[in-house]
């Protein structure tokens, strides 16, 4: 099995962080008002906890941008939420794919953090490679599971084949061992957790069925309606974001919309890093929204 060299990149103005093993590229870019989490090659063991370790490091730095902006003379004063929302830095982070697959359990896992901090997800962008080639993104078989964990899901194509899906399947050296009644208990449990997942990240049960009639040596392409259908962001927490915007005027409303976005994943990551690490956030962000 090709081995790929894992490089986590995290580049803030001029801050830089690089770390290696073995799997998928990941690396970090911030612009002005979003943040863009790459993902690229193959899904290994340990990518996991490379994607955390940039999670965390966009909620340190971002707190830190965050306490900087509050020690202006008059901030506590600024009435414009708009403003503040843009400047706090977590109104949008994106996670870009591109990857042919590789080791569903930390694609899962990387997936459903994803969710929990309501992380956007993007593929079919255009870009040049290492050797100056002009090609698009592409998310199959396990990468899937981490594109449809996006609370906003966007896949652009020009080639009809960006999303791919096919039958999940066990390591062969394991499963040949088993009798077809382990087998099939052992396949049924985990058609059973695949479907969950899915259904979890607000899949229409006929991609399950797409996926699990295609077999693992195959690939099947998502059509250009068929990734509509998943194209968008997640319905209950779209119409959470609309009820907290239904008073804004028209021009206002999409600023709105962002800057709600960045108030819950603040509030989410706050709590989740600053519980994993057994402290107390360094200032409490919800003062600064009614």
């Amino acid at each position: 099995m090709k081995k790929y060299t894992l490089k986590v990149i995290l580049i803030i103005g001029s801050l830089f962080f690089l770390l290696s093993a073995n799997s998928a590229e990941i690396y970090y870019k911030k612009t002005t008002q979003v943040h863009d989490i790459f993902i690229d090659g193959k899904i290994e063991k340990g990518d996991y906890d490379k994607f955390l370790k940039i999670l965390n490091d966009i909620f340190d730095i971002t707190n830190e941008e965050f306490l900087g902006l509050k020690s202006r003379k008059g901030f506590d004063e600024w009435k414009d939420k708009f403003e503040l929302g843009n400047l706090h830095g977590l109104a949008r982070i994106t996670v870009n794919l591109n990857s042919i697959g590789g080791d569903v359990i930390e694609a899962v896992k990387i997936g459903k953090t994803a969710r929990d901090m309501l992380l956007e997800t993007s593929t079919g962008n255009a870009f040049i490679d290492n050797e100056d080639n002009f090609k698009y993104q592409k998310c199959w078989s396990a990468c899937f599971f981490i594109w449809v964990s996006g609370i906003e899901r966007t896949a652009f194509s020009e080639k009809g084949i960006t999303l791919g899906i096919h039958r999940l399947r066990f390591s062969h050296d394991s499963y040949k061992k088993l009798t077809s009644e382990q087998a099939q208990l052992k396949y049924k449990e985990m058609q059973k957790n695949a479907k969950s997942i899915l259904r979890e990240m607000d899949v229409p049960d006929k991609f399950y069925n797409k996926m699990f009639n295609t077999s693992s040596n195959e690939m099947y392409y998502l059509s250009g309606t068929e990734r509509q259908e998943l194209w968008g962001i997640t319905p209950y927490f779209e119409e959470l974001i609309n009820s907290k915007c239904r008073e804004f005027s028209e021009t206002e409303i999409k600023r709105c919309k962002r800057v709600n976005v960045g108030k819950e994943r603040w509030e989410r990551m706050s709590k989740y890093f600053s519980v994993k690490k057994n402290i107390k956030p360094k200032f409490d962000l919800s003062k600064y929204y009614d």
